[in-house]
């Protein structure tokens, strides 16, 4: 059976938190009209779906709040290599 590959595979929070940064640095707002959490969000859904289902709808989830965007930062260092 073949095997599946893990996220973690690709990146590590640092890997990923540099790409966040310089991807959003690059714009005062998300190409797309996304704001910054909610392009967050959605980023870790594509790397770590596992961590966004445990950040979803925490105080941690900066999908509607941009304020929690450290909080969410926080709550990733804590649990990406968990």
């Amino acid at each position: 059976m073949p095997t599946t590959a893990v996220a973690t595979d690709w990146y590590d929070i640092e890997d990923f938190y540099v790409a966040m940064e310089n991807n959003l640095a690059a714009y005062n707002h998300c190409a797309d009209g996304q704001r910054r959490g909610q392009y967050l969000m959605n980023r870790l859904h594509d790397v770590r779906p596992d961590l966004y289902a445990r950040v979803t709808g925490t105080m941690s989830d900066p999908f509607y709040r941009d304020d929690v965007i450290p909080a969410f930062w926080a709550m990733l260092e804590k649990e990406w290599d968990r």
